[in-house]
């Protein structure tokens, strides 16, 4: 897993602004993949993922590297919380700090040797753009170097449709192979606050900048 303003163990997005549980690759309020009825937030079972670790004849203690940018605050509240809960299961994290450079040769290395906390994501809020962007087996910005062809093939039969509902089904359709996957573990998404100056009637948020000149106007 690698951990994205969603922290992915998270994509920068807004989020609601109540705090509420999802399974999936996106918050189930943003609506941006899956609909309510796939995302539904897994119940917290330490028992049965003391059993698990059980079944996989795994030796415990296990003995992780959990990888987080130098000065990224969030990133180290969370590496420690995930420490906390994972050591009950009988695995022991060590949290390494690398600076900038050497977090983005990890990032974006061939072969992951450790797990990774990531804030990140692309600024455009699409279900078919986003799944391009780290979905695709092939896509340099797939860094959980996730490949599932059967997901794959409904994202490019979803491309070309144009009806909401019947590409509804199909985001639902790769969300539950994605979730059965599970090849990253969403943390949370950031609730993103303005503070407007009084007067102002009309404010649209970009995630990079006031640089969408698209929308500029006389």
């Amino acid at each position: 897993p690698w951990g994205p303003s969603w922290a992915w163990a998270g994509t920068k997005r807004t989020a609601p602004r109540v705090a509420s549980a999802w399974a999936g690759n996106t918050p189930v309020k943003l609506r941006l993949i899956h609909s309510t009825r796939v995302g539904v937030a897994r119940k917290f079972d330490l028992d049965r993922a003391k059993a698990l670790i059980a079944e996989s004849g795994a030796s415990l203690p296990v003995q992780i590297d959990l990888v987080i940018r130098e000065g990224a605050n969030d990133h180290e509240q969370i590496a420690i919380i995930v420490q906390s809960m994972w050591k009950q299961l009988g695995v022991d994290l060590t949290i390494r700090k690398l600076p900038a450079a050497a977090y983005q040769e990890v990032i974006f290395a061939e072969t992951k040797k450790a797990l990774l906390i990531r804030f990140d994501g692309p600024s455009v809020q699409d279900p078919a753009w986003l799944l391009d962007y780290d979905l695709r087996c092939a896509s340099n910005f797939n860094t959980s170097d996730y490949c599932n062809s059967e997901a794959e093939d409904l994202l490019n039969k979803a491309h070309p449709i144009s009806d909401k509902s019947e590409r509804q089904a199909l985001w639902d359709q790769i969300a539950k192979i994605w979730i059965e996957d599970t090849p990253r573990i969403p943390l949370y998404a950031d609730t993103y606050t303005a503070v407007l100056k009084d007067g102002v009637k009309r404010w649209h948020f970009t995630q990079d900048g006031p640089f969408e000149l698209h929308r500029w106007s006389r």
